[in-house]
């Protein structure tokens, strides 16, 4: 995993975690029930194809960080 997907992966979950609207809208499925002018009724529900593979990323990236710490800890790169 590159520095760029990890940071991508990084800000999304970051982004659902804490309930910041752009990522919500970014990575749920939602419809517009209705609209008028600039106001839109939605329904967010969960899209589980990307919040799986969003999470996967996350535990790899976890793990890797982990492996990291124990080479760096133990002095074994």
């Amino acid at each position: 995993m590159g520095e760029d997907l990890a940071e991508l992966v990084w800000s999304a979950c970051s982004s659902l975690a804490h309930g910041d609207s752009n990522g919500t809208l970014a990575f749920l499925d939602r419809k517009i029930l209705e609209s008028d002018a600039n106001v839109a009724l939605a329904q967010i529900t969960g899209s589980i194809s990307p919040l799986f593979h969003v999470t996967s990323f996350a535990v790899r990236m976890v793990d890797r960080g982990l492996r990291l710490y124990e080479q760096r800890a133990t002095g074994h790169l």
